[in-house]
């Protein structure tokens, strides 16, 4: 039990501490950083923040190590749901001749990354699978969970400001460009943004990682000839999940995931 308490203790001290480190770190180099460390000593046993915060950096970090792989000199990457631009530096810093672009409905953000990466295109706008305008929560208590509706929230008191934001479709954005990675983290409209991409994803076939992953997406990524992947097993060489093996690793607890084309 003393353990147990002194743990606690750490995560409490320790988390207040990275987030700080976070916040004032949030779309630049050392951002990443932070999260290598974390993680490095939490499989020391040395947990530093909780357990779900520790798996989110994981999972970006695995993420980061696809990039390195996927991405040559001239990719073009489309991050939507860029937030700060954790990606997107990612994106400048492996493919400096592409011609990235960032989705990001937060005006203060969208303004944020084009003072950040004057040659990417920015678009302040939300996506869906219907162009519009719609109703938008901004959650100022934690931005990066703005989104359409409602999510549960595990660790703080929610304050929010509702706002009015243009909504296009991705595959009216991207246009025939030749995209080769995406990232998509939208806080629950995964599904309608992929509907919004049919023609991007039956065209290229780009890699795709999806923060949140409906089951229901599996369908989309089949249309479009491509599979599904947990990340850690794609960067080993084993083969993609079956829709069993999905439904079983998101009862685990895993929700960020890559789509691909069968042989790569």
């Amino acid at each position: 039990a003393r353990g147990t308490v002194r743990r606690c203790a750490v995560i409490r001290v320790g988390q207040a501490r990275v987030l700080a480190a976070n916040r004032l770190l949030a779309g630049r180099s050392g951002e990443m950083l932070v999260r290598r460390g974390v993680c490095a000593l939490g499989r020391a046993g040395i947990h530093l923040v909780s357990a779900t915060n520790e798996r989110a950096m994981s999972q970006d970090l695995e993420i980061s190590q696809v990039m390195k792989r996927v991405l040559r000199v001239d990719s073009t990457v489309l991050d939507v749901g860029a937030h700060r631009g954790l990606y997107l530096r990612q994106a400048t810093r492996l493919a400096p001749k592409g011609e990235h672009i960032a989705i990001e409905p937060l005006p203060e953000l969208a303004r944020l990354l084009r003072r950040r990466f004057p040659r990417a295109d920015v678009r302040e706008v939300a996506v869906s699978d219907q162009p519009g305008t719609s109703q938008f929560r901004r959650v100022l208590s934690a931005p990066g969970y703005s989104g359409f509706s409602r999510r549960e929230y595990d660790d703080y008191e929610e304050r929010v400001e509702l706002i009015q934001v243009r909504v296009e479709r991705l595959d009216d954005i991207v246009g025939d460009r030749p995209v080769r990675f995406v990232k998509i983290d939208v806080e629950g409209v995964e599904l309608d943004v992929l509907r919004g991409a049919r023609e991007l994803l039956r065209r290229e076939r780009p890699y795709v990682v999806v923060d949140g992953l409906p089951l229901d997406a599996w369908v989309e990524f089949e249309a479009a000839g491509m599979v599904i992947s947990n990340p850690i097993d794609w960067l080993a060489g084993r083969p993609p999940l079956t829709r069993p093996d999905l439904e079983r690793e998101m009862r685990s607890g895993r929700w960020s995931y890559l789509a691909h084309r069968p042989n790569d």
